[in-house]
């Protein structure tokens, strides 16, 4: 581990494994922050997003080009998406509060939970170099509570798999029958 690292968590393979994508914690000023392993020559890991914010949930696209993740950079946790290489700026994918961000297996689709519990999807559009993102659109509520992703999506993004928290129920009441062999005694 580097000096002030606390953890590292894998969070992502590209599809032709050449790179991984990890996050660190560490205990100095960048706290969370997102770094890739290229697995070929000298296979030294490389900042990838390393700034005095909290960057996490490094997702690469099914075609290994753009890294989906969550930030805090706005005051509030939201989902962007950038280039894995090259220049380029990030593009917000969620508006009023995102987390725990996934791709749609073909990479049309962007999913993640809004600050409101809601599972929301995003088209995602891509033209050469270009990526465009539509307005997300809500597609049911959850109680999906994790700091990783807790869910994933069939490859047509039709179906969920989660992993939900469900509040304390108030135990059934417990009826002990006490010398109930004595009424069979009597028979």
């Amino acid at each position: 581990m580097f000096a002030s690292e606390i953890a590292k968590y894998c969070e992502s393979w590209s599809p032709d494994n050449k790179f991984l994508i990890f996050m660190t914690i560490s205990n100095d000023t960048t706290n969370f922050d997102i770094w890739t392993l290229p697995l070929f020559g000298d296979r030294k890991p490389l900042p990838y997003l390393q700034t005095e914010f909290d960057e996490f949930g490094g997702r690469l696209s099914p075609d290994g080009k753009w890294v989906l993740y969550e930030s805090d950079d706005s005051g509030k946790h939201e989902v962007y998406v950038r280039p894995l290489r090259g220049s380029g700026g990030k593009l917000l994918v969620s508006a009023a509060g995102g987390t725990m961000p996934v791709w749609r297996r073909d990479g049309k689709e962007i999913f993640y939970l809004s600050a409101n519990n809601e599972m929301m999807a995003a088209k995602v559009t891509q033209n050469g170099s270009e990526l465009a993102i539509d307005v997300a659109r809500t597609l049911f509520q959850t109680q999906a509570e994790s700091f990783l992703p807790s869910y994933d999506v069939s490859p047509d993004g039709r179906r969920f798999v989660m992993v939900t928290s469900t509040p304390h129920k108030v135990a059934s009441p417990i009826t002990v029958v006490i010398n109930w062999d004595a009424g069979l005694r009597k028979q």
